[in-house]
């Protein structure tokens, strides 16, 4: 099967921490883009409060909390310019804000936001709070954008992009995304379905549904171009599959869909490619209910949406 989806130019962010971690992410992202793609880097920081009191040692440590800042900024855009020979413009920013807000706010706006996870930050408490940036804030309406996740250790580039359907039920945003992916490595796509307990009929049985629903998103969001696909339905745990296939994958993407980030089998899914194999995960923002009697014409406009983009 192949899945079609057309690439073009993206907004990119990422949330830099000045730690080891950053090397990571930006190393992920020299992967990830593409010529006219708008890559921006942030390096949150808290500005000193004491700067405000106008004395002549408080505005020198404040401007000098700054001014490292900038260093760190200035550090990363040069390897950043350094790892890739694509023609994407590079830019960044210092900004007075905390981690959390800063990410969740560029989630907004940003078609890709990537964050660095240093080693002593559990993955699940990241993913946790990844899929709260994702899903944006209550009152502002959301975008189509991502979060990824990128491990401290993530060193090799696999070509092979899993989404696992930890709900039976394939996502429109999910699924662009991950092909958007998968284009851009020029690998694999792989969906994998989890039919815990059932016999090789069953399994059968539902490895062609779940193509047909694949099937169903391409005649139905029609982009452009195809990356090869793989859609199967395995008889066991999703956290079990990703231990035998964990060495062979480069990103995982999942749905932020409220409440999924509680589901202990997505937790341990995650916790599981991120510790074990420092594989990337992408939270994508799925903003639509699947089971909203309008979300036929919605699901339309943002497969629109995201072809275009």
């Amino acid at each position: 099967m192949t899945v079609s989806r057309s690439s073009g130019s993206a907004r990119i962010a990422a949330v830099l921490r000045s730690d080891n971690s950053d090397l990571a992410a930006l190393a992920w992202l020299a992967e990830y883009v593409q010529p006219g793609d708008e890559v921006h880097l942030t390096v949150p920081y808290r500005e000193l409060l004491v700067g405000g009191l106008r004395w002549s040692p408080a505005l020198r440590a404040a401007d000098a909390h700054r001014d490292r800042a900038r260093h760190r900024l200035s550090a990363a855009v040069a390897r950043l310019r350094a790892l890739t020979d694509r023609d994407a413009e590079v830019n960044g920013s210092i900004i007075a804000a905390r981690r959390i807000d800063l990410t969740a706010d560029l989630a907004t706006v940003a078609d890709l936001v990537v964050c660095a996870v240093p080693d002593d930050v559990p993955a699940r408490y990241a993913f946790a709070e990844a899929v709260r940036c994702a899903a944006g804030p209550a009152d502002v309406p959301g975008g189509s954008g991502a979060v990824v996740l990128v491990p401290e250790q993530h060193v090799v580039e696999k070509t092979t992009v899993l989404v696992p359907d930890v709900d039976a039920r394939l996502r429109d945003g999910v699924v662009a995304a991950a092909a958007d992916a998968t284009t851009r490595c020029e690998g694999t796509l792989r969906i994998v379905r989890s039919a815990v307990g059932s016999d090789a009929a069953t399994v059968r049985k539902a490895t062609t549904a779940l193509e047909q629903e694949m099937q169903s998103w391409v005649d139905r969001c029609r982009p452009s171009t195809q990356p090869a696909c793989v859609a199967e339905v395995v008889a066991r745990p999703l956290a079990h599959e990703i231990r035998l296939i964990g060495a062979t994958i480069g990103l995982v993407v999942v749905a932020a869909a409220p409440g999924l980030e509680k589901r202990t089998e997505l937790s341990d899914l995650v916790a599981i490619t991120m510790t074990e194999f420092a594989v990337p995960v992408m939270i994508v923002n799925d903003a639509v209910p699947q089971d909203d009697p309008n979300s036929g014409a919605q699901t339309d406009q943002t497969c629109e949406a995201r072809s275009a983009s």
